[in-house]
């Protein structure tokens, strides 16, 4: 796994900046999204996306002995990922009424395509191919586009 270690420390230095700066757009928003079920959800879903790609990340930057022991570790964060990712999906489908700003979160969220990349990314490790970590790498540019763009419509949509 040489030469990762500085691609974990960048991806894993970007993912806390996201979730603090997540927190931020939460905090100047808090009013309107305190007053809707489904925006929490999808807000929620953004952070768990920010917080699997830094566990991602701290895998990787971890000293494994072995390839697939990394693997292992990555197919647990994706696996622990896509289960808060439905249960709070979830949450976000039962609500009687979805906004417009509400809907666009839920088409615009990356959560399947990040949980899943990991998950490739780490089920390749597991079977010797190093080349998962590039899966990996995707994932963590899905997440942060996605998760910038639905952070910064929360900030920026009107309302409703």
């Amino acid at each position: 796994m040489a030469g990762w270690t500085d691609f974990a420390v960048i991806t894993g230095g970007a993912s806390a900046a996201l979730v603090g700066l997540l927190f931020v757009a939460v905090s100047v928003r808090a009013e309107h999204i305190a007053q809707s079920k489904v925006l929490r959800a999808r807000l929620a879903q953004i952070l768990t996306i920010f917080v699997g790609v830094l566990a991602a990340s701290i895998a990787i930057a971890l000293p494994n002995p072995a390839g697939w022991i990394l693997g292992v570790e990555l197919i647990a964060v994706s696996l622990l990922m896509a289960a808060s990712l439905i249960v709070l999906g979830s949450r976000a489908e039962r609500a009687a009424t979805v906004a417009p700003l509400e809907r666009i979160l839920e088409k615009l969220n990356p959560n399947i395509t990040t949980a899943a990349l990991i998950l490739l990314g780490g089920t390749g490790l597991l079977l010797g191919f190093t080349a998962g970590l590039f899966l990996v790498a995707i994932a963590a540019l899905v997440a942060f586009i996605g998760g910038v763009i639905g952070a910064w419509l929360v900030l920026v949509r009107p309302a409703g």
